[in-house]
């Protein structure tokens, strides 16, 4: 502030301004309130607090919500899991078995028409309740059926080299 009032006494005493002018001006400074660093950060810091304080219902209603649907989620994912497990043994067996026979039947008799899969051998999913289907596909669960493919081709393979 002593910076800026001997600019206005320069600026009198070379007729750039009047007397007058210069005593309101250095009333104007003078009367300036002065910055404080630590008012501004505890003015900012304020702020953050009272930003924090509001979201943080917000925050726990979205974290109990997740709870809920994951908990509501958990008994739709493990029944689906079970069934998928069931299935893909079925599958699994099934695929063995048909493949070992049409590597028989192959060996036996090249020119022969062979049948790899019979209509009796296809697993019936009529009896998979609607409900539990739409609930299963409001979840979003990735596919993982190349590598399925790759582990049963993988067995298939163990087990004809045995």
């Amino acid at each position: 502030m002593k910076k800026e009032r001997m600019v206005i006494l320069k600026m009198v005493k070379e007729g750039q301004i009047s007397v007058d002018d210069a005593i309101k001006l250095i009333n104007a400074i003078s009367n300036q309130k002065k910055i404080n660093p630590s008012s501004i950060y505890n003015n900012v810091k304020d702020k953050i607090i009272d930003i924090v304080d509001e979201a943080k219902p917000v925050v726990k209603k979205c974290a109990e919500k997740t709870s809920d649907i994951i908990d509501d989620a958990k008994p739709v994912v493990k029944k689906y899991a079970e069934k998928a497990k069931e299935v893909g043994e079925d599958v699994y067996n099934i695929g063995k078995t048909k493949y070992n026979e049409y590597k028989e039947k192959k060996t036996n008799s090249a020119n022969e028409d062979v049948t790899i899969l019979d209509e009796e051998d296809i697993i019936d999913l009529t009896d998979v309740d609607n409900n539990d289907l739409d609930e299963l596909n409001k979840l979003d669960i990735p596919e993982e059926v190349e590598e399925v493919e790759d582990v049963l081709e993988e067995e298939l393979e163990e087990d004809s080299n045995k």
